[in-house]
């Protein structure tokens, strides 16, 4: 297990799609599981990290006043073909799952389904269900043994992405 952290945008996202888009490029199955993100954006960040800037290869979507890349449908199309049946998502925020109990589970029998040999994980509070501040770092731990013991007995990699604590301000400690 892999542990991703930083000062808020400071490219973590950027770092594991960068990871991610390799290892798929590599020829390995990856499992990315998502606590905000929709599905959509989760992929259309990963096409944009693959084909870059080129102009060719997206267009322009405008969603209120901010505007976004999205790759063309022939690109999309190149996309998917490229990474097949090897790149499986998932959105907690989309989904119906409301505890993290529920969550293991899942990413459990995903992982001895679909064999994955790196499950991403982006992040850390965002799939946890936590009731009481109290029981917060509990929960973290908890969370981190299933974790280790997922990637020992199915022999996957799991990368988790952390973010610092929201209350913590530019230019002090995380």
């Amino acid at each position: 297990v892999s542990l991703v952290t930083g000062r808020s945008n400071s490219g973590k996202s950027t770092y594991i799609t960068q990871i991610t888009a390799s290892a798929l490029d590599e020829g390995f199955k990856v499992f990315l599981v998502a606590g905000e993100e929709t599905i959509p954006i989760l992929i259309n960040n990963l096409y944009q990290n693959v084909i870059g800037g080129n102009p060719r290869y997206y267009g322009i979507k405008q969603v209120n006043k901010r505007s976004f890349k999205v790759a063309k449908p022939f690109v999309v199309e190149a996309l998917k073909k490229w990474h097949g049946d090897r790149f499986t998502l998932f959105s907690k925020g989309e989904s119906k799952l409301k505890t993290t109990d529920e969550l293991l589970s899942m990413m459990a029998q995903q992982i001895k389904n679909n064999n994955p040999d790196l499950v991403v994980i982006d992040n850390l509070m965002s799939v946890l269900s936590v009731d009481k501040v109290s029981e917060k770092y509990e929960k973290q731990g908890d969370f981190m043994e299933h974790l280790l013991m997922l990637a020992k007995t199915e022999n996957c990699h799991i990368a988790l992405v952390l973010h610092p604590n929201k209350e913590v301000r530019k230019g002090g400690s995380l």
